[in-house]
């Protein structure tokens, strides 16, 4: 005889009391077998089914990352109705060389400036870490550079000079010679000093400053960045923009700020890469405008939501302007 039976887990218990006495058991054995594993697979994908983990919908927009998404959708849209910022590009000029027509254009050293200009100091973080992302980057800038007019005067940053501006201690255009003088910074009278006039950072200050940002940084998390999009602005500069869902930059440059009142007032308000700068004073033909748009939205299709995990970020003191060239320091993230 036999026991064949579902036990309460409904597995298939199956027993032979005289094994090899009755062949014909075996077939019925077999065939109850079979409709016992389909009952059985039947009954663990409702196990499974009813234990399955809720999925849990996406957390809303920080009100930071809602402003910067609608920053960023605005300036692209801003682009397309409005075309280039002539006069604004006009005002950057002086940052650079060769833009006559058949001189490459290359940024200046600060040094370069007559009077000379103090270095920018600031705070980066760089694409060194996620190469993936900068080769897509770097395609963007390519792409957009061959739409443009022939003889369109530009730059195009090299890879291994993209980043993200964090903050800015001192700026050339606005030298902070004490970051810790609340009032003006270390400039004596007052502010209206002009840059070229304002005195350099003492070694004992610029000591003081260095460990002051590295104190800071030390203990702020390492955090990730969330590609949001490719756009040209109409300050003729093609950005890749980012988000920071955590909120961590956000906090980073709020207590740096407090930290160092007398730092420079030209701080990013957004989160970006500068790829290309277009330098010409004209405008670009409608359809240029419109096959620029197409690039970016394309690229954006491709990025949008990639992340990047960062794990250091770097003190700059920048001899060339937009290109991070210079000392720098490297300064480790909380882990």
């Amino acid at each position: 005889g036999s026991l064949i039976q579902l036990n309460t887990d409904g597995l298939l218990l199956l027993g032979l009391t005289q094994s090899g006495q009755c062949p014909g058991m075996w077939r019925v054995a077999a065939s109850l077998l079979s409709l016992c594993s389909g009952a059985l697979i039947l009954r663990l994908w409702r196990h499974g089914r009813d234990r399955a983990p809720a999925i849990k919908p996406p957390l809303p927009d920080s009100p930071e990352v809602q402003r910067l998404r609608e920053l960023y959708d605005g300036m692209r849209q801003n682009f397309t109705d409005r075309n280039l910022d002539v006069a604004g590009i006009e005002t950057q000029h002086s940052w650079w060389f060769g833009l006559v027509p058949g001189e490459t254009t290359w940024p200046r050293r600060y040094i370069q400036f007559e009077p000379p200009l103090s270095p920018a100091r600031l705070l980066v973080l760089t694409l060194d870490e996620s190469p993936g992302i900068a080769n897509a980057a770097a395609s963007a800038s390519a792409k957009v550079a061959r739409i443009l007019p022939p003889g369109t005067k530009m730059f195009a940053n090299a890879r291994n000079q993209y980043h993200c501006s964090l903050f800015f201690s001192s700026h050339p255009a606005d030298p902070r010679p004490d970051v810790f003088d609340s009032v003006s910074g270390g400039v004596v009278p007052d502010l209206s000093v002009p840059p070229h006039d304002r005195p350099n950072s003492t070694q004992q200050q610029l000591q003081r400053e260095v460990k002051a940002v590295r104190e800071e940084v030390i203990q702020t998390p390492a955090f990730e960045l969330e590609v949001h999009s490719v756009v040209m602005t109409r300050s003729g500069t093609l950005l890749l923009t980012w988000v920071n869902p955590s909120g961590i930059v956000s906090d980073l440059r709020q207590r740096l700020s407090q930290r160092l009142p007398g730092a420079t007032s030209k701080q990013a308000t957004i989160i970006h890469t500068s790829l290309l700068r277009i330098m010409s004073l004209d405008l670009l033909p409608e359809e240029t405008v419109a096959e620029v748009q197409q690039v970016c939205q394309t690229l954006t299709e491709q990025l949008r939501g990639r992340k990047y995990a960062v794990s250091q970020l770097w003190y700059i003191f920048e001899e060339t302007f937009s290109t991070i060239e210079g000392p720098r320091l490297e300064m480790q993230l909380r882990s």
